[in-house]
C-alpha cells in the first residue's frame, strides 16, 4: 500500500473513531435525557396522587362536620381514583433506573394502606355519623369513636411510604440535572478531541508522506514554480 493510499485510510479510521465518539456522546446525553423526563413525570404523578389524597380527607371530614351526603359519596369514588393514580405512578417509577423496584413496593404500600384507611378507619366514621343523623347517636358519641380510632396513627402510617417515595425521587432528580449538563459539556469535548485527533494525525501522515517521496520528486516540488 502506498503512502497517500495510508493517508487515506489513516483519515477514515479517524473519522469513524470520531464518529462514534459522536453517538456515544449522543446517546447517553438522550438517555440522561429520557431518565429526566421520566422523573418529572414521576413528580407529576406523585403531585397528583398527593391532591387526592388531601381532597379525600377533607371530603370525609366535610361529611363528619356536617353530614353532607354528596360529601360522603365522595369519599369511595376518591378512593377508586387514587386505586388509578396509584397504578399510573407505578408505570411512571419504570424509569427511575435502580430505584425502581423500591418506588414501585412504596406505591404498593400506599395502595395498602388507602384501602386500609378507607375499609377501618374512613367506613366506621361515616358509619357512626349516619347514626347521629337518624338519631341513633349523639355528635359526641361520634367524638369518641373519632378518637377511639386514633387519627393520629393513621396519618403516621400513611405518611412513612409517601415520605420515603418522595426522597427517592427527589435524589432522582437531584442527580439527572448536574449528570445532564455534564454529559453535554463531555460532549462538546469529545468533538473538540475528535477534531485535534484528526489535524494532528494528517499532519503526521502528510510529514511522513513528505519523508516517503523519491528525492527527484522532493526536488522537483522545491523548485516547481509557486
Amino acid at each position: 500500500m502506498n503512502m497517500a493510499k495510508r493517508l487515506y485510510a489513516g483519515v477514515g479510521a479517524i473519522l469513524g473513531l470520531v464518529a462514534l465518539f459522536l453517538a456515544f456522546g449522543i446517546y447517553r446525553v438522550n438517555a440522561q435525557q429520557r431518565h429526566a423526563t421520566d422523573v418529572s413525570d414521576m413528580l407529576i404523578a406523585m403531585n397528583g396522587l398527593d391532591n387526592a389524597r388531601m381532597l379525600n380527607r377533607l371530603c370525609l371530614l366535610g361529611f363528619l362536620l356536617n353530614g353532607d351526603t354528596t360529601v360522603a359519596d365522595a369519599v369511595p369514588r376518591h378512593s377508586r381514583e387514587i386505586d388509578d393514580l396509584i397504578t399510573v405512578a407505578k408505570q411512571k417509577a419504570m424509569g427511575l433506573g435502580s430505584v425502581s423496584r423500591e418506588a414501585q413496593e412504596l406505591l404498593e404500600d400506599m395502595r395498602s394502606n388507602e384501602s386500609s384507611w378507607m375499609k377501618e378507619f374512613a367506613n366506621p366514621l361515616m358509619d357512626a355519623r349516619r347514626l347521629v343523623d337518624s338519631n341513633k347517636s349523639t355528635v359526641a358519641e361520634m367524638q369518641i369513636t373519632y378518637l377511639q380510632m386514633d387519627p393520629a396513627r393513621w396519618e403516621s402510617k400513611e405518611e412513612e411510604p409517601v415520605k420515603a417515595l418522595n426522597r427517592i425521587v427527589d435524589k432522582a432528580k437531584a442527580s439527572s440535572q448536574p449528570a445532564g449538563e455534564n454529559l453535554q459539556t463531555g460532549l462538546l469535548e469529545e468533538i473538540i478531541a475528535g477534531f485535534i485527533l484528526i489535524v494532528a494525525f494528517a499532519m503526521v501522515i502528510t510529514a511522513r508522506l513528505a519523508n516517503g517521496l523519491p528525492t527527484s520528486e522532493k526536488a522537483s516540488l522545491a523548485i516547481s514554480p509557486r
